[in-house]
């Protein structure tokens, strides 16, 4: 109530006048206005959000939500994806650790057959791994006929990690045929059979590596952090009205889809009536933010934003793993 005492809020007037201001000369467009009725379109994004304050959330999703089911309606809408669509929550295979350790390294005796060995274990980690889940890959001071080979380790599983799957891509977004074209316009030597442009690389998504000191021990050791994110096309409905009138928007980053709500009455259009924008890993992320049990104590947090890092013992990568990487599952 203290906070409440001290709030200055808009008054009525002040409202509607900012609001006559939006509609006759809107400020954050972020592009020029050409031929659009950007009033009606200010004027229907609030319409939309009216009506949602004409019935209770439960009757507006009854309406809006094809699959609505009255015995097991969830008020909260990740509980109620969790039970429509279950496989998008496996987490048995969250986290993977992939130590290369001196011991193992010793086996082989030549630089090629020990990255043969260790990008195998990255790949099979990615058929494994659940989707958006991490694989972190420890290099240890590793050598090859006296020759320390750990930096060529940590760029080949990074290169490898990221397009290890080559295969045919039916996207308007991957133009090959426009890159070949430019491509062969530079490099006209090139044998476009043997470049294979209808094929796409894909794989893991690179996020991060720490250089290690730990106390005791000489010399660095790497940690690579990388991330599957798998194309999933599995339709999820709007967050807010339910609503399945969706289409795919992009790819806000690789692998990770994106939509885009379509129902012209959904309250969270924006402000010129664009509709709400969402994908599973990003609803995933806030609802992780949301449970206070996900939290990071903020020295540890500090401590990991170097790109150096001192450590006392690989139990602490193990901590960062836990804290990190993984994420207390709530719902049902």
């Amino acid at each position: 109530m203290r906070l409440v005492d001290h709030a200055n809020c808009a008054n009525e007037n002040d409202t509607r006048n900012y609001l006559h201001s939006e509609l006759t000369a809107p400020s954050k467009l972020r592009k020029e206005a050409g031929s659009r009725d950007v009033e009606f379109e200010i004027l229907k994004a609030l319409f939309a959000s009216f009506t949602w304050v004409s019935l209770p959330p439960k009757e507006m999703h009854r309406f809006y939500d094809p699959a609505f089911d009255e015995v097991r309606y969830q008020p909260s809408f990740w509980n109620e994806i969790q039970a429509r669509a279950p496989k998008l929550f496996h987490r048995d295979e969250a986290v993977h650790l992939l130590v290369v350790a001196p011991s193992w390294a010793a086996q082989f005796n030549s630089l090629r057959s020990l990255r043969d060995a260790l990008l195998c274990r990255v790949r099979d980690s990615y058929q494994v791994l659940n989707n958006y889940g991490f694989l972190l890959v420890l290099i240890q001071p590793t050598t090859i006929k006296n020759r320390d080979v750990s930096w060529e380790l940590s760029a080949d599983v990074a290169l490898f990690g990221e397009k290890h799957i080559e295969q045919p891509l039916d996207r308007a977004y991957f133009r090959h045929e426009k890159i070949k074209a430019e491509t062969l316009a530079h490099v006209q030597a090139l044998d476009p059979k043997d470049a294979h442009f209808e094929l796409a690389n894909e794989g893991f998504t690179y996020r991060d590596c720490f250089v290690l000191r730990r106390k005791g021990s000489e010399g660095l050791e790497q940690l690579l952090v990388l991330q599957k994110n798998h194309r999933d096309e599995t339709v999820v409905p709007c967050p807010t009205c339910r609503s399945d009138e969706v289409e795919g928007n992009s790819y806000p980053s690789l692998g990770v889809k994106s939509w885009e709500c379509r129902n012209p009455l959904c309250p969270d259009r924006s402000k010129y009536n664009r509709g709400k924008r969402y994908s599973f890993r990003g609803l995933s992320m806030q609802e992780a933010i949301d449970d206070e049990r996900n939290d990071i104590p903020t020295e540890f947090v500090r401590k990991w934003r170097r790109d150096v890092v001192e450590i006392t013992s690989h139990a602490e990568i193990i901590e960062l793993m836990v804290r990190h990487y993984s994420i207390f599952r709530t719902g049902a």
